[in-house]
């Protein structure tokens, strides 16, 4: 709930950003509306509950079974390169990382960021951590209609790389369907990850409500897999100052 409370303080209060859109729920990708001195924040849910199983309003559709939260903020220092600072409340995880941007790579767009990252699995086990590297490549097709994506992620600490694949259909501009897949690359996994939701934009937010089977946030939280095939509801607020 103070994620709620620190974006609705901050929406209130903030002024600016337009033509914002273009996010995923984990997919790294390009996104619109951000220049040299934009500020983004970003809140991710993905909650442990089932949506559809037996009666889904008991629990109201998962969403009372408690969640993996991630919270993250990134700072333009020009209008490629970026800093940024995230917290994943799996593993406790704290990662630090930089990234670049490239919109108009020829007919593709492409983004790529690496840092390091600092995990704490339980109270019991001391910090562990790796560095990390992803990177994202998109291109608009079919009049600006349909976007693909393909990623590639490595997590030091998992020692795992893998890749990951979207789609995105615009139904207009700030408005669109898309769908995310990434075969589990930990050995041992059992179910390889995907998910299927929809975008809203505004002036300076991006909400994205989905269903999927992972916990898991960002491109490195797909690796390890799911542990099964079940539906689970899962959101993503941008906000841009």
């Amino acid at each position: 709930m103070r994620y709620f409370i620190l974006l609705a303080a901050i929406s209130a209060c903030a002024l600016g950003a337009s033509d914002y859109y273009g996010g995923f729920l984990n997919l790294l990708a390009p996104v619109n509306g951000l220049s040299q001195g934009s500020f983004e924040l970003q809140v991710n849910h993905r909650f442990f509950g089932e949506a559809f199983k037996n009666d889904p309003l008991e629990n109201f559709f998962g969403l009372d079974n408690g969640a993996n939260v991630g919270f993250e903020a990134r700072y333009f220092a020009t209008g490629d390169l970026y800093f940024s600072y995230g917290h994943t409340r799996l593993l406790h995880g704290n990662r630090f990382s930089a990234g670049w941007v490239e919109p108009e790579l020829g007919p593709v767009s492409l983004e790529v960021r690496a840092g390091y990252e600092a995990v704490k699995p339980s109270s019991q086990e001391d910090w562990d951590g790796g560095l990390t590297a992803e990177a994202g490549v998109s291109a608009m097709l079919l009049q600006d209609r349909l976007r693909p994506v393909v990623n590639f992620a490595y997590d030091g600490y998992l020692e795992e790389g893998g890749p990951g694949f979207g789609l995105e259909f615009y139904l207009m501009e700030n408005m669109s369907l898309m769908g995310e897949y990434f075969p589990a690359a930990a050995e041992g996994a059992i179910e390889d990850c995907f998910s299927m939701g929809a975008r809203y934009s505004t002036w300076g937010h991006q909400f994205i409500v989905a269903l999927t089977n992972s916990h898991g946030i960002g491109p490195r939280g797909q690796l390890a897999g799911a542990a099964d095939a079940d539906l689970s509801m899962a959101f993503t607020i941008r906000r841009v100052l």
